[in-house]
């Protein structure tokens, strides 16, 4: 991450460094815990990404039953 870029999630996703994830995983196409295609899931939250002046949220989601 650049200085110009900042990261916050809920409060529930603590563990979770939104800098890390892939594109894959912030879209919803693969677990933001372990990166497996999702095919049942839950939703985990909602991250955000700051570059800049441009703020981006995500809904990030996890494979389901529970990790």
């Amino acid at each position: 991450m650049n200085g110009s870029q900042q990261a916050a999630t809920e409060p529930g996703l603590a563990d979770i460094d939104p800098t890390t994830l892939t594109r894959e995983q912030l879209q919803g196409w693969h677990c933001a815990l372990c990166g497996m295609t999702l095919g049942a899931d839950r939703p985990l939250g909602r991250v955000t990404i700051t570059r800049g002046a441009t703020h981006t949220t995500y809904e990030v989601w996890a494979c389901a039953p529970l990790h």
